[in-house]
């Protein structure tokens, strides 16, 4: 019989505790602590050289997770979250309980999907092929659409392409 899936689960046995395996610190805490840091999230921000910086270190460090057993009997059909930040002066910071963007239930828009899209794709392989591929995609159910075109813009490796294209 298979485990649920659980907060508790995924983190492993060490909720609520600074010490959580280094595979948690970089899904859980290293990328909440990175985009504190830089103020974005993004692909530059995820990089080891980012979740390694010694500011990102010390803002996942100081990260205690909790479990809520509400939020576990809804996953993963559903991805529920709140977050309360407790600043050096003592003000505290509370969220709403809120849904994971981009789920079916808190979809993001058009537009919110092109940003997202415009923001990983660019520094990967350059704001002309990824804006080439935002437009073949966009045409791509139309009729006389060169699939090839595409898939070409798809399929070529992108050091072939370079970033600065």
């Amino acid at each position: 019989k298979k485990a649920p899936a659980t907060f508790r689960a995924i983190l492993g046995e060490k909720v609520g505790m600074i010490d959580l395996t280094s595979f948690n610190q970089h899904e859980v805490t290293g990328p909440v602590a990175s985009a504190l840091r830089h103020g974005t999230l993004g692909a530059a921000v995820l990089s080891d050289a980012a979740l390694n910086d010694e500011e990102t270190q010390r803002l996942s460090g100081s990260m205690v997770l909790h479990e809520n057993t509400l939020y576990n009997d809804r996953f993963p059909a559903e991805r529920w979250a709140h977050v309360r930040v407790t600043l050096q002066d003592g003000r505290v910071l509370d969220s709403e309980p809120a849904i994971a963007r981009g789920n079916p239930e808190n979809a993001l828009s058009d537009e919110e999907i092109n940003q997202k899209f415009q923001a990983l794709s660019e520094p990967v392989m350059g704001q002309s092929r990824a804006d080439g591929l935002a437009a073949a995609l966009a045409r791509i159910d139309q009729p006389g659409h060169p699939f090839d075109d595409f898939l070409n813009l798809v399929l070529t490796p992108v050091n072939t392409i370079g970033a600065a294209a």
